[in-house]
């Protein structure tokens, strides 16, 4: 941390910003959330490990610095990247909204590999999106389905939830998705695979794929329970149109069946492929008018 104002604030933050990242703290000795903040900014930055330099600039003993970039309320925090500014926001924040302001502007490499993960799996690269999810559990301190912190931690098990269970490892599944905190946007998803899981293991326990169709095709329509156990079975291998088809066809031949399971479980899909997907949406329509 060093102190800088009008005379060397290019120096200390514009120039050397293009070198390393450069977190500002305007403030000002006699406002309270500035004494607030600081200390939360001085400690976070003693432990980034070089990830970016803090300047403190005093308002009042640097009024051509203030005005120059823009301060009216304080404290005022900016981060600065090759001469400009990439970040900021004013107030006194927790120290975990200031943490996750950084993870944003200046991912690390857990956050770098769980954003690559992600991106990989929605690509389809299913080896890819395993390996930067193993990576990103790794850089962040974690190893396995009960590793790791904070919300690169989350992503990177969302992911290998995701995978796991489209492999079939459903224990492994639901322990990553458990590993999910409640606070991470992958969170409602990681619910749906725990829920998946537990519908894949009682369509497992209903017998095989080959086995249910067989019965299916015998005495059609056939058992509305091993037209479920089927309909999960196609859910678990990514056939998610045709686990929706068979479970609507479920819900119209009787939607009080099991407490109304087969609604519920369509509910579970539209989780897994998105809430907002073009074939959440069709299903979705398709339930409202037939319920």
């Amino acid at each position: 941390m060093i102190d800088a104002g009008d005379s060397d604030f290019d120096d200390a933050v514009i120039a050397r910003s293009g070198e390393i990242p450069v977190l500002v703290d305007f403030w000002a000795a006699w406002c309270g959330p500035c004494r607030t903040l600081g200390p939360v900014l001085e400690r976070i930055a003693a432990g980034a490990g070089g990830r970016f330099e803090l300047v403190k600039v005093d308002v009042d003993r640097s009024p051509q610095v203030a005005a120059r970039h823009g301060i009216q309320g304080i404290p005022a925090v900016k981060l600065y990247r090759d001469g400009e500014v990439i970040g900021e926001f004013v107030g006194a924040l927790p120290e975990r909204q200031v943490r996750a302001f950084l993870d944003h502007h200046l991912p690390g490499e857990a956050t770098r590999s769980a954003r690559e993960a992600a991106a990989l799996l929605a690509a389809g690269d299913a080896a890819g999106a395993r390996a930067a999810a193993e990576a990103a559990l790794a850089a962040a301190g974690g190893d396995g389905a009960a590793g790791g912190d904070g919300a690169a931690s989350s992503t990177a098990h969302a992911v290998l939830a995701r995978l796991d269970l489209g492999a079939g490892r459903l224990d492994d599944a639901a322990a990553h998705a458990r590993a999910v905190t409640a606070a991470a946007p992958e969170w409602d998803a990681a619910q749906a695979v725990i829920e998946a899981a537990e519908l894949g293991r009682a369509a497992l326990a209903a017998g095989d794929r080959p086995a249910l169709e067989a019965r299916i095709a015998a005495a059609p329509p056939g058992d509305i329970a091993d037209g479920f156990a089927l309909a999960i079975h196609r859910m678990l291998e990514g056939d998610h149109r045709g686990a929706l088809e068979q479970l609507i066809g479920l819900v119209e031949r009787d939607r009080r069946w099991r407490d109304e399971a087969a609604r519920r479980a369509m509910l579970t899909v539209f989780q897994l492929i998105g809430l907002r997907s073009p074939l959440a949406d069709e299903y979705r329509r398709r339930l409202t008018i037939l319920l």
